[in-house]
């Protein structure tokens, strides 16, 4: 096999950790020509680079896309099973997917966040959907608006 195949396979087999450098070193052994050295040598600088990132706290990092692909696949099965939802619920639920879900995880989740808080959040960081500016540039009065962009109204004083 060739250097890069080499590699490849190295890093398709384990991915990405602590201990990808010497294992890639040992898949790819010496270098035959000079050009070879050279690829290995800018080979293996990058390699070390992305190895420093990686904490053993972390394990294994993906080293292929599969795993992605994958989530995109299950996303694009949830898109058509809620075509109505907006795509910040359907990347909630692709999330959801690769989380080991328990009672004591929801029942944390709903106990330390409000609501509010989450619309507030998406508010802000995630502005307006798509379907609410195509509401606003066409004009549509019956057009369905997500619960979270709605405006809340506030109660009226018991003045009047």
């Amino acid at each position: 096999m060739s250097i890069s195949q080499d590699v490849c396979e190295v890093v398709r087999r384990y991915g990405y950790d602590t201990l990808l450098v010497p294992r890639v070193a040992q898949a790819i052994g010496p270098a035959k020509t000079e050009m070879g050295a050279e690829l290995i040598r800018q080979t293996m600088e990058f390699l070390e680079v992305q190895q420093s990132r990686c904490h053993a706290s972390l394990g294994k990092l993906p080293g292929v896309s599969e795993v992605i692909e994958s989530l995109f696949g299950k996303g694009k099965r949830l898109e058509g099973q809620q075509s109505r939802s907006g795509f910040t619920a359907q990347l909630l639920a692709m999330a959801a997917c690769v989380v080991n879900i328990t009672e004591e995880l929801i029942g944390e989740a709903f106990a330390s966040v409000s609501t509010a808080s989450v619309s507030d959040w998406q508010t802000e960081k995630l502005g307006p959907s798509v379907q609410s500016h195509r509401c606003r540039d066409l004009g549509r009065k019956r057009c369905q608006e997500p619960a979270h962009e709605k405006k809340r109204v506030k109660p009226s004083s018991a003045k009047d």
